[in-house]
């Protein structure tokens, strides 16, 4: 398709990023990430959003936030690895990009905190006030195994 771009993300998903200069489109689609946690300071223009699960809306974080200077506020999102360690306590965040009406682009540098391949996701013996244990879910797995 011309004027696009396939790329691959975490789980062997693809997303599209149209190369033209259209507003209101999605850069990067909905999607999660797979490691434990991903740390993403705002970006160069405005367009993270997130998904709130209570109202199935999506929220323009980077907009929301008071005092959001480039590079001074970030924003810190559960992983699946994460998620699956909690037995699902923590929710992997669900996020986008999406081009900011008149905006000129949108550069950010997340960091992403994943467990080595060769970890055992292990709940096993983790059971607290956060952590509730299921059998499903605590079947100990290989990070390479789950993530795949």
């Amino acid at each position: 398709k011309p004027n696009s771009h396939q790329s691959k993300l975490d789980h062997g998903l693809e997303f599209e990023r149209d190369l033209k200069k259209e507003e209101g489109y999605t850069q990067c689609r909905e999607h999660t990430d797979s490691g434990l946690i991903t740390i993403i300071p705002f970006g160069t223009e405005e367009g993270l959003e997130i998904l709130d699960w209570s109202t199935m809306e999506w929220v323009k974080i980077e907009e929301e936030a008071e005092g959001n200077k480039e590079g001074e506020l970030m924003s810190v999102m559960v992983g699946e690895t994460l998620a699956r360690l909690t037995c699902m306590y923590y929710e992997a965040t669900v996020h986008r990009v999406v081009r900011k009406e008149g905006g000129k682009g949108r550069y950010s540098v997340p960091f992403q905190l994943r467990a080595s391949d060769n970890a055992v996701i292990d709940s096993v013996g983790l059971e607290s006030p956060v952590v509730k244990p299921t059998k499903s879910l605590t079947k100990p797995i290989k990070v390479s195994d789950f993530i795949g």
